[in-house]
């Protein structure tokens, strides 16, 4: 098999099969052979785990969220897919547990055809799970394109009170569709991740939810509303001369929950966006970051200057946004900064009041940012062209300024790769100088190359090593920080759209058995976590061609505390630090006259250590002494013959109830 192409985990396992059929009496003619031909992958990957890949056999666009659903020991795998269906499936018997998987509602039509079953809502984005009463049991909260979020149990029932249906101010227009000249009006629909978070502080999460109506809507468990907040168009004053805005009502990002004063807010980078564009790719522009209380009040609004700014595309959510903010207490002083950016440009990094903090990336008066709005102004009116004929051929020629990656439909993460030491910042960009020579000269053949960056998340400087080319775009997604070398030192973890999961160290290197190969296209981040309860970190990535990969590796649970997810967590809240997994479930327990015993949990799932256990038969918790995977006792006062017991870390999560008497456990 090839080893020399340049994408080798695409290229190098593929076979392909030719069937030939020949008219002997036609042999000679161009039409006397027929073939098929159909393009297979063989490959081996021992570090998979038993049974994987597992075909799904709907679009995985989604990604996994890996928790233990129903005390199984173990961590399951919970996610959505395109064909309206939310799974959960247990990587052992690799089978669905007990009552899922679960449906949303049937698609609507607005004309139905004989024998064409229009399916249920497709879910795209990664789900949530959390404790939403802060009683130990969890709930999956999905959010469907059609614009409804769905609440289910732990045996995959819908909770009373959902779906509730994102529609506010929802415009429904005329036919013949009116022409709207850099507007797009509220729409039914979302394309971002449920955030779950206790913002009334009490421990029990509500559900933050971005819609296309132009609100983030904000609601308790039992699907009342908490807050419906509005996210308005920036005052005019914002607009630099000579640009206007795009009239943009919809909300594509998924919020982050940020500590800006004191207490969580949450902050969304909107469509609405700042242009000089006539209808094509114009430099300039900006995109605008919201910031608000949880009672809905406006704290700030932060601009952030583009490179170029696109407007006409056919899907302007991704040429126009799609950057997912993320959030983390980089400098000293109790407050969280956020990170997020326009599109084809830097991110920016802004404290909590909104100034500017840092940049990651070109600014647009460097070199490369120079150059792309240059080839922007080229392209949208090649008259105007800044450049001369011989400019253009020296730069055909391959004399390009450096291809300093700028980002487009990817988000950021926050996590330590060296530890200790300051915070990196990483996120998947696109060379600006390739892009815009691509786009100058549309069939030169010029490759448009992909990066992961890792910037000094203080400074934001380059950190050795990076940025390091990678195989592909990673459309809409980002790298998760986890450790899968067993060195106990978090890697930056990679998908992209080409067939490729890739690893990085701190240094640039790539860890031994990376990169995996995926068969496809994945989008959003892969998932790590213990999924077996045995020690090591496994990382799981689902495709768009509908496959789901699970791969073992040598990583250990001390080198998966920085960033393990999609928007950091199993609650989506994009929060570095946020400690989302609450212990597991209690095993093995009996209770005899003086002691109940058993088999311990962990602070996280089954590895760590509880905090303590709440006991029916006293006020306060019992410290917990034993890690997980060892043998708890506790001393029971006489007389008691029941105890129900629950574990609890050390951020208030709680593990699932049990109740023991001294028959056994139920």
């Amino acid at each position: 098999m090839s080893v020399t192409k340049t994408l080798e985990t695409t290229e190098q396992y593929t076979v392909s099969l030719r069937l030939q059929v020949i008219d002997n009496a036609n042999a000679s003619e161009p039409w006397g052979t027929g073939e098929e031909r159909r393009s297979i992958a063989v490959h081996h990957d021992p570090s998979l785990l038993p049974g994987f890949p597992l075909r799904l056999g709907h679009g995985g666009d989604s990604q996994a969220t890996l928790v233990d659903l129903q005390g199984s020991g173990h961590l399951d795998l919970v996610f959505g897919d395109t064909d309206g269906f939310v799974h959960a499936i247990d990587p052992v018997t690799r089978l669905e547990l007990p009552g899922w998987p679960a449906r949303t509602a049937p698609t609507q039509v607005t004309k139905s055809h004989a024998g064409i079953s229009p399916g249920y809502e497709p879910i795209v984005a990664p789900i949530a799970v959390g404790d939403l009463d802060h009683t130990g049991n969890l709930w999956v909260v999905a959010a469907s394109t059609r614009g409804k979020v769905y609440v289910i149990d732990a045996s995959g029932h819908l909770r009373s009170g959902w779906p509730q249906t994102l529609n506010l101010d929802v415009y429904v227009p005329p036919i013949p569709r009116p022409q709207l000249a850099f507007t797009r009006m509220p729409q039914l629909g979302s394309l971002s991740s449920p955030v779950l978070y206790s913002l009334s502080g009490d421990g029990k999460l509500q559900i933050v939810q971005a819609a296309w109506d132009g609100y983030l809507h904000v609601f308790n468990a039992d699907g009342s509303t908490f807050r419906n907040i509005q996210v308005a168009r920036p005052p005019d004053s914002e607009l630099d001369p000579g640009a206007h805005w795009i009239n943009d009502h919809k909300l594509d990002s998924t919020p982050v929950i940020a500590n800006l004063d004191g207490h969580p807010d949450i902050v969304i980078r909107s469509q609405w966006t700042e242009t000089t564009s006539s209808g094509d790719l114009a430099p300039g522009g900006a995109g605008f970051l919201h910031a608000f209380r949880p009672d809905g009040t406006l704290l700030w609004i932060a601009k952030m200057p583009g490179i170029v700014e696109y407007y006409g595309s056919a899907q302007e959510f991704l040429t126009e946004g799609a950057e997912d903010e993320t959030a983390a207490p980089v400098f000293p002083g109790g407050t969280d900064q956020v990170a997020s950016g326009p599109v084809l440009s830097p991110s920016y990094l802004f404290n909590s009041d909104g100034s500017n903090a840092s940049v990651y990336g070109p600014l647009p008066g460097s070199p490369t940012g120079i150059f792309l709005q240059n080839a922007a102004v080229c392209i949208a009116s090649p008259s105007s062209c800044p450049y001369s004929d011989a400019e253009l051929q020296n730069f055909l020629a391959g004399n390009l300024p450096a291809d300093a990656p700028v980002f487009f439909t990817t988000g950021g993460v926050f996590g330590r790769l060296g530890i200790p030491g300051n915070l990196s910042y990483s996120q998947p960009g696109t060379g600006g100088a390739s892009l815009a020579s691509a786009l100058l000269f549309a069939g030169s053949g010029f490759a448009i190359k992909n990066y992961l960056t890792a910037f000094d998340a203080v400074t934001g400087a380059s950190t050795p090593g990076f940025a390091q080319q990678i195989q592909g775009l990673d459309f809409l997604g980002s790298p998760i920080v986890v450790d899968v070398s067993g060195d106990g030192q978090p890697e930056l973890v990679v998908g992209t759209d080409s067939s490729a999961l890739m690893a990085y160290q701190s240094g640039g290197a790539m860890p031994v058995g990376f990169p995996k190969f995926t068969t496809g296209w994945a989008l959003w981040a892969p998932s790590s976590g213990d999924l077996l309860s045995d020690g090591h970190t496994d990382v799981v990535q689902l495709t768009r061609e509908g496959y789901i990969f699970a791969w073992r590796t040598d990583g250990t649970y001390a080198g998966d505390q920085e960033w393990w997810a999609g928007h950091h967590d199993e609650w989506r809240t994009g929060r570095y630090g946020v400690d989302s997994r609450p212990p597991g479930a209690i095993r093995n327990a009996r209770l005899s006259s003086s002691k109940l015993t058993f088999t311990a949990p962990g602070g996280d799932w089954y590895d760590g250590q509880a905090a303590g256990y709440r006991v029916s038969f006293s006020g306060q918790p019992v410290p917990a002494t034993a890690p997980a995977g060892s043998q708890q006792s506790i001393t029971v006062p006489a007389g008691v013959t029941s105890v129900t017991i629950q574990a609890v870390d050390q951020a208030g999560n709680l593990g699932p109830a049990l109740t023991v008497s001294k028959s056994g456990g139920h």
